[in-house]
């Protein structure tokens, strides 16, 4: 969906970056490339969706795209992020400078709680009710968001991090297509897990704990709503992501389309219109709610 009216401003932005601020025909409004890092280093940036004329507070959803750690592109997202605003959420499109070039996942890591404070305090432009907080993600960005999940839930992973704790709590996280499997042979969560080692090497606490197979920490997860299709690539993960949540008594449940759907990885951002999407969006909300 396309957005009107556009305006401009400088909300803390730095070398001469502008964002953007639109209202568009479905009532949602859309601030883009905001700046959640005080050096505004490319990938340090962020676009809010938010309905136009809330009422009251709303909860907010944060969401990675499936370029996460490499190729970050928050344009792919919009239209899901759009379509998740009409459901009366604030959300948060957000993206990180890529692995490589002295960029690891640990540097990530501290991207992610940079970013949570910055919403934190950006609460009351954008009304978000810090708590009813979720978290998305699609692809290599589910893995993003189930260590968003552990630095706001539990206690191993920020302790390792050395950041402090986060300022608020996950209730629910989405995993879609979820490339979560730090253990497979893919290129790159090869590369995900090389920086990782390389975190481990001068922190083995922390290179544990990013791991979803070596953190005994996840008991303390919020409920977990999966989606994918039984021709999808990420299938092998979320099946074992499955395993892994029964064995630590986390709430869970996936939504397994049949062959034929559209179900390749990043499918909810390139095909956001679609009735898959909507859905995927009303099942996992659904889930959410009678899980709280």
């Amino acid at each position: 969906m396309g957005f009107t009216n556009s305006v401009t401003s400088a909300l803390g932005l730095k070398s001469g970056v502008r964002a953007e601020e639109d209202v568009s025909s479905g009532g949602v409004r859309k601030t883009s490339n905001m700046a959640y890092r005080a050096d505004a280093r490319s990938g340090h940036f962020l676009d809010v969706f938010w309905p136009q004329d809330p009422s009251s507070s709303v909860p907010v959803l944060f969401y990675f795209n499936s370029g996460s750690f490499h190729k970050s592109n928050r344009s792919r997202a919009a239209g899901l992020c759009n379509i998740i605003a009409q459901r009366n959420f604030v959300v948060i499109n957000c993206e990180f400078p890529d692995l490589g070039r002295g960029v690891g996942a640990d540097a990530q890591l501290g991207d992610v709680m940079h970013l949570m404070k910055w919403v934190a305090t950006n609460s009351g432009r954008y009304k978000t009710d810090l708590e009813r907080v979720y978290v998305a993600g699609s692809s290599y960005g589910a893995l993003m968001a189930f260590w968003m999940a552990l630095l706001c839930n539990s206690k191993r992973l920020p302790a390792a991090l050395g950041m402090g704790e986060a300022p608020f709590r996950v209730k629910g996280l989405g995993l879609f297509n979820g490339m979560t499997d730090t253990e497979s042979g893919d290129r790159i969560m090869r590369s995900i897990c090389k920086s990782i080692s390389k975190a481990e090497s001068s922190n083995k606490d922390l290179g544990e704990a990013m791991r979803p197979w070596s953190n005994h920490d996840l008991r303390d997860l919020p409920p977990v709503y999966q989606i994918t299709g039984d021709s999808d690539s990420a299938l092998p993960d979320v099946h074992r992501m499955n395993l892994l949540l029964e064995e630590n008594a986390v709430v869970h449940d996936t939504l397994e389309f049949d062959n034929g759907i559209r179900t390749l990885n990043g499918f909810m951002e390139d095909y956001a219109a679609g009735s898959e999407c909507a859905r995927s969006i009303s099942k996992m909300f659904g889930f959410f709610a009678d899980n709280q």
